[in-house]
């Protein structure tokens, strides 16, 4: 066993407090359980699942030491299960703010630690916790009281989570209610030979109601009908113009309800993502957007969940829009 972590005590002690900040109501209320879930370099995994904020934090302990990348679900399972079927309350929200290049596939919104640091310092939603994760930090919003994901609905509990990422510029497509995220005092080895410490930076021990932070989804305004006739002459007289971050949604004669369902993806309006995203694209063909631009969206925005996590995402995509 490696000596990752040197002192052992200390580590159980502040991974317990972590635990206990987040999962205490539920796991007293019997909501569910904490899981720890790892991968391997062929990305298998292996889960467990706790009861106890100390049993999960010296198992983390003992994974780490091994050269391990630790993981746990933001949110508690149930039936011994980390999909979004087994998240039966929410007791936090979350977001992943990377930055710079290095560990991550994706581009990162920010190019420094100072930069991303900066933003979440200065958003109105101060986080619970903020933790470092070695190429982002990773921030957390605590409900007074956990809550019923049945009774408020998977689309608005992950549609609050959404905003978060789209006012912090945080990693998109990190939006769901069993999302992982990386136990603090472990460390990160995904850049191989360079292990690197996932820390704590912020703790204020506040807590949220929901209402708190559904104040950050947008209402659904009625579209500006003069606007909208004034963007269609726009449109009709030049082409939209592609920036390096994708389809500008501003310059698209589309009403706001729709270009909330782009940003947001569905909030419960439609039965299902499928009839979300026929919605979505039957407009956007309408208004004569041809497939390049139509992936660049769904590449980008909320409404693109099913597609990115779709096993073969552009003949989804293609079959999607010549059925619009």
């Amino acid at each position: 066993m490696n000596d990752y972590i040197t002192d052992k005590k200390q580590f159980i002690v502040a991974v317990t407090d972590f635990f206990i900040e987040l999962f205490e109501s539920s796991l007293n209320s019997e909501y569910g359980k904490i899981e720890i879930r790892t991968f391997d370099k062929s990305n298998h995994t292996t889960q467990a699942f706790f009861t106890s904020e100390q049993e999960a934090a010296e198992t983390a302990f003992r994974l780490c030491n091994q050269g391990i990348d630790v993981y746990f679900g933001v949110n508690p399972r149930t039936g011994n299960g980390g999909k979004k079927e087994n998240v039966h309350y929410l007791g936090a929200f979350h977001a992943e703010i990377d930055y710079g290049e290095i560990g991550h596939k994706k581009c990162s919104t920010y190019k420094t630690y100072e930069e991303a640091l900066s933003v979440i310092e200065s958003f109105d939603f101060e986080p619970t916790i903020t933790i470092h994760s070695g190429g982002g930090f990773h921030c957390y919003w605590i409900l007074s009281n956990p809550i019923k994901v049945s009774e408020i609905g998977v689309d608005v509990l992950e549609n609050i989570n959404r905003a978060l990422i789209i006012k912090l510029g945080a990693d998109s497509g990190t939006h769901d209610l069993s999302h992982l995220l990386r136990v603090p005092g472990t460390f990160n080895f995904k850049v191989p030979g360079k292990p690197r410490e996932v820390s704590l930076i912020a703790n204020g021990h506040k807590k949220y109601r929901l209402e708190d932070l559904k104040q950050l989804i947008p209402a659904h305004k009625p579209a500006d009908k003069s606007r909208t006739a004034m963007n269609i002459d726009i449109l009709q007289s030049q082409s939209i113009v592609v920036s390096q971050s994708g389809i500008d949604l501003t310059a698209l004669p589309i009403s706001q309800k729709i270009k909330n369902l782009i940003i947001y993806g569905n909030d419960g309006s439609y039965l299902s993502r499928s009839e979300a995203d026929m919605a979505v694209i039957s407009m956007l063909v309408n208004k004569g957007l041809g497939e390049a631009d139509i992936k660049q969206i769904f590449l980008r925005y909320g409404i693109g969940d099913k597609y990115r996590s779709h096993k073969a995402p552009d003949q989804y995509l293609k079959h999607t829009i010549e059925n619009a």
